[in-house]
């Protein structure tokens, strides 16, 4: 029997407090369901799916739904914009340094929406690496996270793809288990924090990056 809960809490924030102390914070808590605010669960043949990806702008959190296209953006937990694109099977979305809609990413190209035109702006050549979902790094420069392990800069000539996850201030973070209870937060080679579940064990962990005041966000 398989149980779910009957909310979204999106991320654990590890906001820096001090040189190396972090405080644990929940960001966002949404209820699952259909109603405006809410977020759909729905059951397909690769899994249950909700949302794809999120960032987080001074107090305005974005999520992209699953194959909808559909972004939905929170302030002090209420909805307050919706934005459906044309690509349906959207995966990841950036902003610009000035907190606009730039690109759109499936599992294989790079859409620029800039200007409102669609352009595309690179294609995957690596059909058994697919686009997992963009990295906020470098100074805004586009980087992409393939198969969950490699990272690219698409746009650089030649492009090259690096072991890791990095981060906007050029770091690789990645979460280690050490045991069914016990993830490690790694970031360039330096153990960051120890994550321990108030009960029972964590089903997963994944690093996914910094904000512009370097916050460390991951999922669990």
């Amino acid at each position: 029997m398989i149980k779910f809960y009957s909310y979204l809490m999106l991320v654990l924030g590890l906001v820096q407090i001090g040189l190396a102390d972090f405080q644990v914070k929940e960001q966002l808590f949404v209820p699952w369901g259909n109603a405006q605010g809410q977020l759909p669960l729905k059951e397909t043949p690769a899994g249950w799916k909700s949302v794809e990806s999120f960032e987080v702008i001074d107090d305005n959190i974005t999520l992209l739904t699953s194959n909808s296209g559909l972004m939905l953006t929170y302030q002090d937990q209420n909805l307050v914009f919706m934005h459906e694109t044309e690509i349906q099977q959207a995966q990841d979305f950036h902003f610009n340094s000035k907190g606009e809609l730039q690109y759109i990413m499936d599992s294989q190209v790079i859409y620029d929406i800039g200007d409102q035109n669609k352009t595309i702006l690179w294609v995957n050549p690596w059909k058994m690496k697919p686009n997992s979902r963009f990295l906020r790094a470098n100074q805004n420069s586009v980087a992409v996270l393939l198969n969950l392990s490699e990272t690219i800069l698409p746009l650089s000539t030649p492009s090259i793809t690096t072991p890791g996850i990095l981060n906007q201030q050029g770091q690789y973070g990645q979460i280690i288990r050490r045991s069914h209870s016990e993830m490690v937060l790694m970031v360039n080679n330096i153990q960051l924090a120890t994550l321990n579940p108030d009960q029972g064990s964590w089903g997963s962990g994944q690093y996914l990056g910094t904000n512009a005041a370097g916050d460390h966000y991951i999922l669990l």
